[in-house]
């Protein structure tokens, strides 16, 4: 499924590091060995297990998060940093739903 994705960071204006789920992000962008990213759960469920494809990687990640401007089908993944946001943009991005899990 194709989304709208762009990338952010648990070190901004107003971020406090712990994801919608309680996670402490502050020191990894991994849950669980699988990248962490932020979902709108009325489309995609919280502790769903992804595969995404970006137009420079692939790998695996967990619906741990969500956004005030994710909305439908977009995503944001987590990144180390605001530079690598940035640098990283917006572009689309392929979900396939691997499982959907209760934690």
């Amino acid at each position: 499924i194709a989304f709208n994705g762009s990338y952010y960071t648990p070190r901004c204006k107003g971020c406090s590091g712990i994801t919608a789920t309680g996670v402490d992000v502050r020191s990894s962008i991994y849950h669980q060995g699988m990248r962490v990213v932020a979902v709108d759960k009325n489309v995609i469920p919280l502790y769903s297990i992804l595969g995404i494809s970006t137009p420079t990687e692939s790998f695996r990640a967990i619906a741990l998060d969500t956004g005030g401007a994710i909305k439908g089908h977009k995503i944001d993944i987590l990144v180390e940093s605001k530079e690598l946001a940035y640098k990283l943009g917006r572009h689309t991005i392929y979900i396939k739903v691997i499982r959907h899990d209760k934690n």
